[in-house]
């Protein structure tokens, strides 16, 4: 069973690198990791790694919320994921983008489209259970 991680009032600026690690969970649809201002809409990094979910098959659908409306999606089909293992995902926060390190040493450049100078909100949800999370 995977559980949900909802942290905030974090006071992350641009340069700091997240590292969490967790398992996947067997069978899992998807998971996703949210950066923001807070979790009521405003959302400058969406990460969602979908096994299969939404009509999706192995892919990662990246956006960003503003006001509670969706921008457009970026599409990653390099899906280096499988479920029931380990992962190590590694997140940079910068000025104008976000970088995802991903578990084949992939990296995925998300632009900071919302312009957020601050990260106060991270949130984990679905099909992963966070081991360890670590800021640098």
């Amino acid at each position: 069973m995977a559980y949900e991680i909802v942290a905030s009032k974090m006071k992350l600026k641009p340069g700091v690198t997240l590292k969490l690690s967790g398992d996947i969970s067997p069978d899992a649809k998807h998971f996703r990791i949210a950066l923001g201002n807070d979790g009521r809409g405003n959302i400058a990094m969406h990460f969602n790694a979908r096994f299969n979910y939404l009509g999706d098959y192995n892919v990662i659908v990246l956006n960003t919320m503003e006001k509670e409306n969706w921008g457009e999606e970026i599409r990653e089909e390099n899906f280096p994921f499988m479920d029931g293992t380990n992962v190590e995902i590694i997140l940079q926060f910068q000025e104008h983008s976000f970088f995802v390190k991903l578990p084949n040493n992939q990296e995925i450049s998300i632009p900071n489209r919302t312009e957020v100078t601050t990260i106060d909100y991270l949130r984990t949800s679905a099909d992963i259970t966070i081991k360890s999370l670590a800021f640098e």
